[in-house]
């Protein structure tokens, strides 16, 4: 378990790093990181592979990589929106039903109590 331990830590270290100076290299190093993790686990299952055979094979879950996809197009976005190169779509919405929400002093506003309804009600 150590092992997958320290593949997991290895990987989850180089991820939180700065893939913006390199990135080829940085996505390189992702890939073999995360075969070394695949090889971990799988070897403490007790299945028999090839650290090789899943890195030139191809084998990655597809959600490590859409997760990654998906991220730095959020941090973009949020990068773009911030720096005031991008817009964010507001629409006022028109007969909206009132919320039960009721200010209270300070401005915050709060969800009414079951002690409020049976003073309306």
């Amino acid at each position: 378990m150590k092992a997958v331990e320290n593949a997991q830590r290895e990987l989850l270290s180089h991820l939180n790093s700065n893939a913006q100076a390199q990135p080829m290299e940085w996505m390189d190093r992702v890939r073999r990181l995360q075969t070394r993790s695949l090889y971990a686990i799988a070897t403490y299952l007790g299945y028999e592979m090839e650290q090789l055979d899943v890195l030139e094979g191809g084998y990655v879950p597809t959600l490590w990589g859409t997760n990654e996809v998906h991220q730095q197009e959020i941090t973009q976005a949020l990068r773009e929106l911030l720096a005031g190169t991008r817009t964010l779509k507001v629409e006022v919405a028109q007969n909206a039903a009132p919320t039960n929400v009721r200010p209270i002093a300070g401005g915050i506003p709060v969800a009414p109590t079951s002690s409020d309804a049976a003073r309306t009600g």
